[in-house]
């Protein structure tokens, strides 16, 4: 109320009642903390959303959430869930055009395993994946220049001052270059490398 004058008496002027229609909210529409007097009803200043309003390329159901921010539950675009492979991809460990990890082509050569033995009155034998040794019995005081041992792929023959000790076909292949023998504790003891690792059944074909 101005000086002078009674509030009673003043009628209100066409710009005060427009003015006071500005400040009034519309019907449905709650005043926004912040808005400027002025704004019209129903609108909201730039930078400001109204209250339960979605920002801009929010996909319904996610209200509330700011961008970039994903729900819990839900895995970031572009990730994968631990122990998943996105198509095509290649797991630790395996070569292009290889086999799987695991696979018995990506362990190796076998370890060196013994196998089957014996023993037979001029000589005892023993074996693994790699060779056959032969130990042939000689007399006590033997010597080597006395001794002759002939190794072929498939032969094998000892001889002591003349006497033929062994002679016969072996039962497996054998790489005479890979091969050798020496004197020891009264025996010839024969490596024979082998050609192929698999066991042999005895040292010669048995007739």
């Amino acid at each position: 109320v101005r000086s002078g004058i009674n509030a009673a008496h003043v009628t209100p002027t066409k710009e005060m009642l427009t003015e006071i229609m500005r400040k009034i909210p519309g019907p449905g529409n709650p005043p926004v903390q912040g808005m400027p007097s002025g704004m019209p009803p129903g609108m909201v200043p730039p930078g400001m959303m109204s209250p339960g309003a979605r920002p801009p390329n929010m996909p319904p159901g996610m209200q509330g959430m700011p961008p970039g921010m994903v729900p819990p539950g839900m895995m970031p675009p572009g990730m994968m869930p631990p122990g998943m492979m996105p198509p095509g991809a290649m797991p630790p460990g395996m070569r292009p055009g290889g086999p799987p990890p695991g696979h018995p082509a990506n362990r190796g050569p076998p370890p060196n395993q013994a196998q089957a033995g014996g023993e037979d009155k001029s000589y005892a034998w023993k074996q693994d994946t790699d060779e056959l040794e032969v130990s042939v019995h000689l007399p006590s005081e033997a010597v080597k220049s006395k001794l002759q041992v002939k190794i072929s792929p498939k032969q094998l023959k000892v001889v002591y001052a003349g006497d033929v000790l062994v002679d016969g076909a072996l039962a497996g292949g054998c790489i005479p270059d890979g091969s050798t023998w020496t004197i020891s504790k009264g025996a010839c003891v024969i490596s024979l490398e082998k050609a192929d690792p698999r066991p042999w059944p005895s040292v010669f074909v048995k007739s």
